[in-house]
């Protein structure tokens, strides 16, 4: 496993900063209440958050995306079936939309940040060769949209590859490494929520790593074999646990920390320690005396972030113009 002297994660403001058309979580949320329950695709979803917030007189603490995930990710138990199947359709059409709101956008890096987005990557990005065991830095994500893979799908010429860090199935294991050189760059990529190309074997009912399978844009067993499934995510719950269970998570999880406690220095992008985050916070007060650079556009996640990483550098700056200064090489 190759060591990183720098590690930068990623969170939704890095995202939503080189992105004008990816939707925040403000955004999901307004475009959720404005649906009509008659929505054919989504009206069991739709007819629970009204309820929900007009029991409740629309009190945050429920009515919140990440509270309205939570409650329908992890009840949990069932009083009877009727309502164990309710919550199977609940949780179906919730991912599904969050897939579908974001993914239909096709967002894309803006032209005025593409360049610099790509210049980070080939700032985090090494030779595949084997003799290579250091690298300058290594990018994790909780993102776990396809930014950056549709950017480097775009821009062959500059950064060859990307790197998942774990060996997913794919459906063309034959082809996929024609024509690579162990000169050429490699990205490696850490998506620590899963991914928007990552989906499970059919029938499958754990997220294990042998029956995830990465399915890139351009391989036709994404329509023929996944048509209409939801791809492997973790979406914004304040309990993650259910998805902890399988295989897939704690190896990535447990990647994330092997590179973290090697590492001389961890930046945060656009990553503000949600409430909906704090078991991952107090793994990252473990490594507190490492954290240099927090980069913040949102003011009280900034402060928050003051508060709690005293001895770091905490800027309330937009991501993309982190990149554009390349203060990550300071």
């Amino acid at each position: 496993m190759h060591r990183y002297r720098k590690i930068f994660i990623l969170g939704s403001g890095f995202s939503k900063a080189v992105s004008s058309n990816m939707p925040t979580i403000k955004d999901l949320k307004k475009r959720l209440i404005s649906l009509d329950p008659s929505e054919a695709n989504f009206g069991e979803l739709v007819r629970y958050i009204q309820n929900l917030t007009d029991l409740s007189n629309n009190d945050p603490a429920l009515t919140s995306f990440e509270s309205i995930c939570h409650l329908i990710l992890s009840k949990p138990f069932y009083f009877n079936s009727d309502e164990e199947l309710r919550y199977y359709i609940l949780r179906t059409q919730l991912l599904r939309w969050i897939h579908s709101r974001i993914e239909n956008e096709e967002p894309t890096i803006d032209r005025k940040y593409r360049s610099d987005v790509i210049d980070f990557l080939e700032y985090s990005s090494c030779s595949c060769s084997p003799a290579v065991q250091e690298g300058e830095s290594l990018v994790i994500t909780f993102n776990y949209d396809l930014l950056l893979e549709r950017l480097l799908k775009n821009n062959k010429n500059r950064v060859c590859r990307m790197n998942h860090s774990v060996r997913l199935n794919t459906y063309r294991d034959m082809v996929r490494d024609e024509g690579r050189s162990s000169s050429d760059l490699v990205f490696e990529y850490l998506k620590l929520h899963g991914s928007f190309d990552w989906y499970l074997a059919p029938s499958s009912d754990s997220i294990n790593i042998s029956n995830t399978y990465h399915v890139e844009f351009d391989d036709h067993n994404r329509e023929l074999i996944h048509k209409g499934d939801i791809p492997v995510f973790v979406p914004m719950s304040f309990s993650k646990t259910k998805y902890l269970k399988g295989s897939l998570f704690n190896i990535l999880w447990n990647k994330a920390v092997s590179y973290m406690d090697a590492a001389e220095q961890i930046h945060f992008i656009g990553y503000g320690f949600p409430a909906s985050d704090n078991d991952y916070l107090e793994l990252f007060l473990k490594y507190k005396q490492k954290v240099r650079d927090i980069v913040l556009f949102d003011k009280p996640s900034q402060k928050r972030a003051e508060r709690i990483f005293e001895n770091a550098r905490v800027m309330h700056m937009h991501a993309g113009e982190y990149l554009k200064q390349k203060m990550y090489r300071i």
